[in-house]
């Protein structure tokens, strides 16, 4: 997102476009989201490269899990 954000914009708007959304609302969403940085970056992991965003307690719950 820093070095190329009008790149990654598009690419999420594209998107939204294939999931049904017009492109009117698509970059609409897009656009305003963009503005929140660490809540657009965690959109594009789910979205674009379909990874889950880890918890804030992620290494304690993985030790948890872990030792049962």
């Amino acid at each position: 997102m820093e070095n190329y954000p009008e790149g990654e914009i598009r690419e999420m708007i594209d998107i939204f476009i294939s999931k049904g959304m017009s492109p009117p609302d698509a970059e609409s969403v897009i656009t305003t989201m963009a503005k929140y940085q660490d809540f657009f970056v965690d959109m594009m992991m789910t979205e674009e490269l379909g990874l889950q965003v880890p918890d804030d307690d992620h290494v304690q719950e993985s030790f948890r899990e872990g030792v049962v």
